[in-house]
């Protein structure tokens, strides 16, 4: 990894020399180049991370379809996987909850860390450098100072032309075969250049690659460079003025010689379902070569990967009027990049920390079997064979670690709300806290709650009529109605949480008498018995989920609706 970018590929090459172990034995160089593009990132400012902290904690309410679709998008096409997602925005509302406890938590440890001159936990730093990456990728513009050329441009437009120039890069090499290798957020990046059309493709480049790319030929004698239908409207990225209209790269030709893509702890899916029109499909499937093949390794316990149903080429390929399953494998000697086997793998068994353990490998001196993926990734670069069957029988119990995922969050949840209130319970007179024991907080947090769930009907609703653009004065009107109503109902709200706690002090003297010889036991009891600390506890977990629902309410009425095509073409002609 070079400590900056370089844009010589031949200066950041690892090369590998193998001699294998056959007879008669093979000797072989295998180069590796990363796409690099840590340094397009912004610098984590205090409004920048007010910015992250207000995009994090409403993710809850982000529309299916919050971007551009522009007049390009007409070759793109969004797989379909099927399955219900009325239940997503909660998860993600979750989330928001967990990460803003935490953060809580980690700002009283700093308060002490500070007292004893300890090192502080940079919760905050962290999470916005790596989290922040995928709101840099996903936002519309940049917020700070782009380069005239970007100016009113996506940042993931910068991201996505290191991959494109990556690709050309590789592909003018004439390798005997390259592959594609993509972790995480990298793995969008990647599937975002190999689905471009060949009419942008040329505007991610700069005008010394489009020489080189206009004066290659393979051994064969093809061309890289094609010509296209002249392009007359809006582009994302607007093309260059050095380009001719009808510029363009032949997709063929540049992955004439790419033998596989592998994806693991893919963010793809996660993509598709919160910003579909970022990670499209190309309607012209069929450029890749016959031997290609796509495989995908998740970890059930990693909550960014998963398996990309909608990837896998049994859900079908775009047959040129729809995503079809009884679509051909391959046209004309071509295959489409659709995902041949999807895998479960053992990462690691502890959530999110198994997101960075594929191809990690064991430390010096510790002995254990052959790390596995990385044995399969290997035999695949060196005798031109993944085997898919012996990763799968290899692979865990998909239900089992899934349920371990669930369990780990909760428990995790249940430990930074506890912890954050036993440190303001500790920490803070007790006077001040009196604003949190009151008994509004509950009912208000239930009411919210209630009014989260109307509104994630209507947008899931609305979202199957007109592709995610839920009307601006459906957003007021049902945020009015919704609290008209439930403020009405607060009084019954209370009265049915009174009845709940009631049940719950009953069964908790119930369970502490029978438990009461357990040592832990009776220190959680006696937490739990301090009338102050529970309230404040309840109150904690009120507010928080308030403060989630009341942002994700304030980002559904006022982020922007989608600009149709139409709209761009105003004021353009041809």
């Amino acid at each position: 990894m070079p400590d900056r970018f370089n844009a010589d590929f031949a200066k950041n090459i690892v090369r590998v020399d193998v001699t294998t172990a056959s007879t008669p034995a093979r000797e072989l160089r295998i180069e590796f180049n990363e796409v690099y593009w840590a340094d397009l990132g912004e610098e984590a400012t205090l409004p920048r991370q007010v910015k992250f902290w207000f995009w994090a904690l409403s993710m809850w309410t982000v529309a299916g379809r919050e971007h551009t679709k522009l007049v390009g998008f007409k070759d793109m096409y969004v797989p379909r996987d099927g399955r219900f997602k009325y239940l997503g925005r909660f998860v993600l509302g979750f989330y928001g909850a967990l990460f803003l406890l935490g953060a809580a938590t980690v700002g009283l440890l700093n308060v002490i860390l500070d007292r004893l001159k300890l090192p502080r936990v940079p919760i905050s730093d962290l999470l916005t450098a790596y989290v922040g990456d995928v709101m840099l990728y996903s936002q519309p513009a940049r917020d700070q100072n782009p380069i005239v050329s970007e100016l009113g441009e996506p940042p993931r437009v910068a991201i996505r032309a290191r991959m494109v120039d990556a690709l050309v890069e590789f592909a003018m090499r004439e390798y005997d075969q390259w592959f594609i290798l993509a972790h995480s957020l990298g793995s969008v990046v990647a599937y975002n250049g190999l689905m471009e059309t060949e009419a942008a493709l040329p505007n991610y480049l700069g005008p010394t690659r489009w020489q080189q790319v206009k004066a290659f030929r393979t051994a064969g004698g093809e061309r890289i460079h094609s010509i296209v239908e002249p392009v007359i409207d809006v582009m994302l990225p607007r093309r260059p003025v050095w380009l001719k209209p009808t510029d363009g790269i032949d997709r063929r030709v540049l992955f004439g010689r790419l033998r596989g893509l592998l994806t693991y702890g893919s963010a793809i899916g996660k993509f598709r379902a919160i910003w579909p029109v970022i990670v499209p499909a190309n309607r012209d499937e069929y450029v890749f070569p016959e031997k290609f093949e796509w495989f995908n390794v998740h970890e059930p316990t990693d909550p960014v990967s998963g398996p990309l149903l909608a990837f896998l080429g049994t859900r079908g390929r775009w047959d040129g009027t729809d995503q079809n399953i009884n679509a051909p494998e391959t046209v004309d000697h071509r295959s489409a990049a659709k995902i041949k086997k999807s895998i479960a793998y053992k990462a690691g068994p502890i959530w999110l920390l198994s997101h960075l353990g594929y191809l990690k490998r064991p430390s010096p001196g510790f002995e254990r079997p052959r790390h596995l993926l990385v044995s399969k990734v290997s035999s695949w670069l060196i005798n031109d064979s993944f085997d898919a069957d012996g990763l799968q029988s290899a692979a865990p119990a998909v239900w089992p670690r899934a349920a371990l995922r669930v369990a780990e969050v909760l428990l995790i949840g249940l430990a930074v709300w506890l912890g954050t209130a036993a440190l303001l319970w500790y920490i803070l007179p007790h006077k001040w806290l009196a604003w949190l024991r009151r008994g509004e907080w509950p009912v208000t947090a239930v009411s919210v709650i209630a009014v989260a769930a109307v509104l994630n009907l209507i947008g899931w609703l609305v979202n199957r009529k007109h592709d995610g653009d839920t009307p601006r004065w459906l957003r007021w009107l049902t945020i009015g109605v919704a609290g008209a109503l439930l403020w009405k109902t607060s009084p019954w709200i209370g009265a049915a949480l009174g009845h709940v706690k009631a049940c719950f002090v009953s069964t908790g003297r119930w369970l502490a008498g029978e438990l009461a010889a357990i040592a832990p036991v009776q220190y959680v009891v006696q937490l739990l018995n301090h009338p102050g600390a529970a309230r404040t506890a309840i109150g904690l977990l009120s507010l928080t989920l308030i403060l989630i629902v009341a942002l994700g309410a304030i980002r559904w009425l006022f982020q922007p609706l989608p600009v149709q095509p139409k709209e761009h073409m105003t004021g353009v002609s041809s």
